[in-house]
Protein backbone atom coordinates (compact mmCIF):
# COMPACT_ATOMS: atom_id res chain seq x y z
CA UNK A 1 0.00 0.00 0.00
CA UNK A 2 1.44 3.86 -1.13
CA UNK A 3 0.85 6.08 1.15
CA UNK A 4 0.80 10.18 0.22
CA UNK A 5 0.93 12.17 3.41
CA UNK A 6 0.64 15.45 4.62
CA UNK A 7 -0.07 17.75 7.61
CA UNK A 8 0.39 21.44 8.60
CA UNK A 9 -0.85 22.34 4.65
CA UNK A 10 -2.23 25.52 6.10
CA UNK A 11 -4.03 26.32 2.84
CA UNK A 12 -6.26 29.08 4.76
CA UNK A 13 -3.19 31.41 4.37
CA UNK A 14 -1.73 30.01 0.83
CA UNK A 15 -3.76 27.76 -1.49
CA UNK A 16 -1.70 24.43 -2.21
CA UNK A 17 -2.31 22.45 -5.36
CA UNK A 18 -1.00 18.91 -4.49
CA UNK A 19 1.14 17.62 -7.37
CA UNK A 20 0.14 14.43 -8.73
CA UNK A 21 1.45 11.65 -6.75
CA UNK A 22 0.66 8.10 -7.01
CA UNK A 23 -1.10 6.70 -3.69
CA UNK A 24 -3.71 4.18 -2.71
CA UNK A 25 -4.21 5.84 0.19
CA UNK A 26 -4.25 9.87 1.09
CA UNK A 27 -3.31 10.47 4.86
CA UNK A 28 -4.11 14.00 6.57
CA UNK A 29 -2.16 14.18 9.80
CA UNK A 30 -4.17 17.80 10.76
CA UNK A 31 -3.76 21.55 10.79
CA UNK A 32 -5.24 21.26 6.82
CA UNK A 33 -7.45 23.95 6.53
CA UNK A 34 -9.73 26.14 9.52
CA UNK A 35 -12.51 24.31 11.27
CA UNK A 36 -13.98 21.16 8.80
CA UNK A 37 -13.52 23.27 5.73
CA UNK A 38 -10.48 20.75 5.26
CA UNK A 39 -12.48 18.01 4.36
CA UNK A 40 -14.23 19.48 1.38
CA UNK A 41 -10.56 20.68 0.28
CA UNK A 42 -9.33 17.05 0.52
CA UNK A 43 -12.04 15.69 -1.24
CA UNK A 44 -12.02 18.20 -3.74
CA UNK A 45 -8.24 17.57 -4.50
CA UNK A 46 -8.28 13.85 -3.97
CA UNK A 47 -11.51 13.02 -5.62
CA UNK A 48 -11.35 9.12 -6.43
CA UNK A 49 -8.76 8.23 -3.54
CA UNK A 50 -9.50 6.55 0.27
CA UNK A 51 -9.16 9.50 2.85
CA UNK A 52 -7.89 9.06 6.24
CA UNK A 53 -8.22 12.56 8.15
CA UNK A 54 -7.38 13.24 11.68
CA UNK A 55 -7.60 16.70 13.30
CA UNK A 56 -4.87 19.52 13.95
CA UNK A 57 -5.12 22.22 17.03
CA UNK A 58 -5.21 24.85 14.33
CA UNK A 59 -8.69 23.50 13.12
CA UNK A 60 -10.29 24.61 16.19
CA UNK A 61 -8.63 28.19 16.21
CA UNK A 62 -11.46 30.94 17.04
CA UNK A 63 -13.90 28.42 16.82
CA UNK A 64 -15.90 25.92 19.58
CA UNK A 65 -13.94 22.30 20.16
CA UNK A 66 -17.08 20.86 19.96
CA UNK A 67 -19.01 22.60 17.09
CA UNK A 68 -16.00 21.97 15.03
CA UNK A 69 -15.50 17.92 15.37
CA UNK A 70 -19.84 18.02 14.84
CA UNK A 71 -19.31 19.54 11.69
CA UNK A 72 -16.07 18.03 10.52
CA UNK A 73 -17.93 14.27 11.19
CA UNK A 74 -21.00 15.75 9.35
CA UNK A 75 -18.82 16.44 6.25
CA UNK A 76 -16.85 13.42 6.69
CA UNK A 77 -19.90 11.25 6.43
CA UNK A 78 -21.34 13.20 2.97
CA UNK A 79 -17.96 13.09 1.47
CA UNK A 80 -17.19 9.61 2.18
CA UNK A 81 -13.48 10.41 4.27
CA UNK A 82 -12.38 8.47 7.14
CA UNK A 83 -12.20 11.46 9.97
CA UNK A 84 -10.75 9.51 12.87
CA UNK A 85 -11.07 10.96 16.11
CA UNK A 86 -10.52 8.20 18.69
CA UNK A 87 -11.77 6.06 16.13
CA UNK A 88 -10.16 2.98 12.95
CA UNK A 89 -10.96 2.09 9.89
CA UNK A 90 -9.25 -0.94 7.92
CA UNK A 91 -8.44 0.03 4.30
CA UNK A 92 -7.41 -3.12 2.23
CA UNK A 93 -6.33 -5.17 4.95
CA UNK A 94 -4.76 -2.25 6.79
CA UNK A 95 -5.76 -0.55 9.97
CA UNK A 96 -5.68 2.87 10.79
CA UNK A 97 -5.57 4.31 13.92
CA UNK A 98 -6.81 8.12 14.23
CA UNK A 99 -6.86 10.61 16.90
CA UNK A 100 -5.38 14.24 17.50
CA UNK A 101 -4.03 13.02 20.85
CA UNK A 102 -3.09 16.57 22.62
CA UNK A 103 -0.54 15.87 25.17
CA UNK A 104 -0.39 15.00 28.74
CA UNK A 105 2.68 17.89 29.14
CA UNK A 106 4.75 15.85 30.94
CA UNK A 107 7.57 15.14 28.34
CA UNK A 108 10.59 17.62 30.31
CA UNK A 109 9.72 15.94 33.74
CA UNK A 110 11.54 16.34 36.02
CA UNK A 111 13.30 19.59 34.71
CA UNK A 112 9.61 20.86 33.89
CA UNK A 113 6.71 19.74 35.51
CA UNK A 114 3.27 19.45 34.31
CA UNK A 115 2.12 22.17 36.81
CA UNK A 116 4.72 24.66 35.06
CA UNK A 117 4.15 23.26 31.54
CA UNK A 118 0.49 24.13 32.04
CA UNK A 119 1.77 27.74 32.86
CA UNK A 120 3.63 28.63 30.20
CA UNK A 121 1.16 26.57 27.53
CA UNK A 122 -1.93 28.93 28.84
CA UNK A 123 0.14 31.67 28.80
CA UNK A 124 2.05 31.50 25.60
CA UNK A 125 -0.07 29.60 22.79
CA UNK A 126 -3.21 30.52 20.75
CA UNK A 127 -4.55 27.02 21.80
CA UNK A 128 -5.21 27.91 24.95
CA UNK A 129 -6.49 31.83 24.43
CA UNK A 130 -8.56 31.30 21.14
CA UNK A 131 -10.05 27.37 21.39
CA UNK A 132 -13.29 27.38 22.93
CA UNK A 133 -14.12 24.16 24.57
CA UNK A 134 -17.56 23.75 26.43
CA UNK A 135 -18.75 27.64 26.14
CA UNK A 136 -15.27 28.75 27.73
CA UNK A 137 -11.48 28.62 26.58
CA UNK A 138 -9.50 25.95 26.40
CA UNK A 139 -7.02 25.37 28.80
CA UNK A 140 -3.83 23.30 28.86
CA UNK A 141 -6.14 21.28 31.39
CA UNK A 142 -8.32 20.74 29.17
CA UNK A 143 -5.97 19.02 26.63
CA UNK A 144 -4.42 16.84 29.09
CA UNK A 145 -8.21 15.38 29.97
CA UNK A 146 -8.32 14.73 25.98
CA UNK A 147 -5.22 13.63 25.63
CA UNK A 148 -5.86 10.66 28.62
CA UNK A 149 -8.75 9.78 26.57
CA UNK A 150 -7.49 9.68 23.50
CA UNK A 151 -4.57 7.57 25.20
CA UNK A 152 -6.86 4.90 26.78
CA UNK A 153 -8.51 4.44 23.83
CA UNK A 154 -5.67 3.93 22.01
CA UNK A 155 -3.74 1.22 24.35
CA UNK A 156 -7.19 -0.49 23.82
CA UNK A 157 -7.11 -0.66 20.16
CA UNK A 158 -3.46 -1.78 20.10
CA UNK A 159 -4.35 -4.46 22.58
CA UNK A 160 -6.94 -5.69 20.54
CA UNK A 161 -5.41 -8.60 18.05
CA UNK A 162 -5.15 -7.67 14.22
CA UNK A 163 -3.74 -9.92 11.47
CA UNK A 164 -2.76 -7.19 9.01
CA UNK A 165 -0.36 -3.91 9.54
CA UNK A 166 -1.26 -1.03 11.55
CA UNK A 167 -0.82 2.95 11.35
CA UNK A 168 -1.49 5.23 13.45
CA UNK A 169 -2.23 8.78 12.72
CA UNK A 170 -1.61 11.41 15.17
CA UNK A 171 -1.31 15.39 15.36
CA UNK A 172 0.89 15.41 18.42
CA UNK A 173 3.70 13.99 18.98
CA UNK A 174 4.37 10.27 20.49
CA UNK A 175 7.70 10.23 21.88
CA UNK A 176 10.58 11.90 23.14
CA UNK A 177 12.83 11.38 20.04
CA UNK A 178 10.47 13.08 17.79
CA UNK A 179 11.69 16.26 19.35
CA UNK A 180 14.89 17.46 17.66
CA UNK A 181 18.28 17.69 20.23
CA UNK A 182 18.12 21.91 19.76
CA UNK A 183 15.26 21.67 21.63
CA UNK A 184 15.20 19.87 24.41
CA UNK A 185 14.24 21.28 27.44
CA UNK A 186 12.12 23.76 25.31
CA UNK A 187 9.51 24.97 27.90
CA UNK A 188 6.74 24.62 25.58
CA UNK A 189 7.57 20.71 24.12
CA UNK A 190 5.07 19.72 26.84
CA UNK A 191 2.25 21.07 24.70
CA UNK A 192 3.52 19.25 21.11
CA UNK A 193 4.91 16.29 22.66
CA UNK A 194 4.16 13.52 25.14
CA UNK A 195 6.25 10.31 25.56
CA UNK A 196 4.49 6.99 25.26
CA UNK A 197 7.09 4.20 24.48
CA UNK A 198 4.57 1.40 25.69
CA UNK A 199 2.54 2.60 22.47
CA UNK A 200 5.63 3.74 20.28
CA UNK A 201 6.41 -0.47 19.32
CA UNK A 202 5.08 -3.06 17.36
CA UNK A 203 1.99 -4.02 16.86
CA UNK A 204 2.58 -0.46 15.18
CA UNK A 205 4.17 -0.64 11.84
CA UNK A 206 3.89 3.12 11.24
CA UNK A 207 3.35 6.21 13.21
CA UNK A 208 2.61 9.73 11.06
CA UNK A 209 2.94 12.97 13.30
CA UNK A 210 3.12 16.70 12.20
CA UNK A 211 6.33 18.17 11.57
CA UNK A 212 8.07 21.84 10.99
CA UNK A 213 11.17 21.64 8.94
CA UNK A 214 13.17 24.24 8.92
CA UNK A 215 15.21 25.63 5.23
CA UNK A 216 18.73 24.86 6.96
CA UNK A 217 18.15 21.89 8.28
CA UNK A 218 17.29 22.90 12.05
CA UNK A 219 14.03 21.70 12.01
CA UNK A 220 12.44 19.02 13.34
CA UNK A 221 12.30 15.81 13.27
CA UNK A 222 13.93 14.93 10.32
CA UNK A 223 16.64 17.51 9.95
CA UNK A 224 16.10 17.97 6.28
CA UNK A 225 17.41 20.59 4.34
CA UNK A 226 16.45 23.40 1.50
CA UNK A 227 14.89 21.48 -1.04
CA UNK A 228 15.25 18.40 0.66
CA UNK A 229 12.10 19.50 2.66
CA UNK A 230 8.65 19.10 0.73
CA UNK A 231 7.09 22.12 -0.97
CA UNK A 232 3.86 21.86 1.13
CA UNK A 233 6.38 21.94 4.31
CA UNK A 234 8.18 25.34 3.07
CA UNK A 235 5.06 26.89 2.76
CA UNK A 236 3.47 25.77 6.08
CA UNK A 237 6.86 26.93 7.64
CA UNK A 238 6.54 30.02 6.38
CA UNK A 239 2.27 30.05 6.69
CA UNK A 240 2.55 29.34 10.55
CA UNK A 241 5.24 32.01 11.37
CA UNK A 242 3.22 35.02 9.31
CA UNK A 243 0.33 33.28 11.95
CA UNK A 244 2.19 33.52 15.17
CA UNK A 245 3.49 36.88 14.27
CA UNK A 246 0.23 38.71 13.54
CA UNK A 247 -2.11 37.06 15.63
CA UNK A 248 -3.05 38.86 19.02
CA UNK A 249 -1.88 36.99 22.22
CA UNK A 250 -3.02 36.91 25.50
CA UNK A 251 0.92 38.19 26.37
CA UNK A 252 1.18 40.45 23.14
CA UNK A 253 -0.61 42.30 20.44
CA UNK A 254 -0.02 40.89 16.88
CA UNK A 255 2.33 42.75 14.93
CA UNK A 256 0.91 44.28 12.00
CA UNK A 257 1.90 42.80 8.59
CA UNK A 258 4.75 45.20 7.42
CA UNK A 259 6.25 43.94 10.55
CA UNK A 260 5.97 40.16 9.98
CA UNK A 261 6.86 40.10 6.62
CA UNK A 262 10.20 41.98 7.48
CA UNK A 263 10.96 39.12 9.93
CA UNK A 264 10.15 36.83 7.44
CA UNK A 265 12.45 38.43 5.07
CA UNK A 266 15.10 38.60 7.80
CA UNK A 267 15.17 34.80 8.47
CA UNK A 268 14.94 34.00 4.23
CA UNK A 269 17.42 31.56 3.25
CA UNK A 270 17.90 30.39 6.82
CA UNK A 271 14.79 29.65 8.47
CA UNK A 272 12.14 30.35 5.24
CA UNK A 273 12.62 29.77 1.35
CA UNK A 274 12.72 32.81 0.26
CA UNK A 275 10.45 32.33 -3.06
CA UNK A 276 8.22 31.14 -0.30
CA UNK A 277 8.21 34.47 1.27
CA UNK A 278 7.90 36.06 -1.82
CA UNK A 279 4.68 33.95 -2.71
CA UNK A 280 3.15 35.14 0.28
CA UNK A 281 4.08 38.88 -0.49
CA UNK A 282 2.63 38.85 -3.88
CA UNK A 283 -0.81 36.74 -2.60
CA UNK A 284 -1.20 39.55 0.19
CA UNK A 285 -0.17 42.70 -2.07
CA UNK A 286 -3.24 40.91 -4.37
CA UNK A 287 -5.88 40.88 -1.61
CA UNK A 288 -8.10 43.90 -1.87
CA UNK A 289 -8.29 44.86 1.83
CA UNK A 290 -6.30 47.28 3.73
CA UNK A 291 -3.99 44.35 5.23
CA UNK A 292 -2.88 43.60 1.37
CA UNK A 293 -2.07 47.62 1.34
CA UNK A 294 0.39 47.61 4.57
CA UNK A 295 2.54 44.76 3.35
Amino acid sequence: MKLRVMSDLHVEFMNFEPPPVPADVIVLAGDIFTEHHGLAWARTHFADKPIVYVMGNHEFYNAQHENVLHNARRDAAALEIHLLENEQVVIDGVRFLGTTLWTDFEVEEPAIPRSLAYQHANLSMNDFNIILYRNRLLRAQDAHDLHRHARTWLSERLATPFSGKTIVVTHHLPHRSSIDAQFLRDPLNPAFASHMPELVCPPVDVWIRHHHEAWDGSGYPHGLAGDDIPLGSRIILVADAFDAMTTERAYRPGSSVETAILELRRCNWTQFDARVVAALEQHLAELPSPLAESA
